[in-house]
């Protein structure tokens, strides 16, 4: 998973960059580098969040329920974790 969606991101990634510096070469407004920068923006934030999501899967210590509170815990995002019943 964490190499075909990667690559992707990262492809894209550049592919936007390469993109942006044609259209600052052409002279075009920043009514279509916004919409670049924010594609950007998002395949790097994608990138990163699927590197986290890679690594809490490899880590041992979120394998087993009784490890959910530490891996809740060790999130980068502000999340909360919620137990019903035993």
């Amino acid at each position: 998973m964490h190499d075909v969606l990667a690559h992707s991101l990262a492809g894209l990634s550049l592919q936007l960059q390469a993109t942006r510096a044609i259209a600052v070469r052409a002279g075009v407004g920043a009514d279509v580098l916004e919409p670049l920068d924010t594609a950007a923006a998002l395949a790097r934030d994608g990138l990163a969040e699927a590197r986290q999501a890679v690594g809490a899967l490899r880590d041992p210590v979120g394998l087993g329920l009784d490890a959910l509170p530490a891996l809740v815990q060790r999130h980068p995002a502000e999340v909360e974790l919620h137990v019903t019943g035993t």
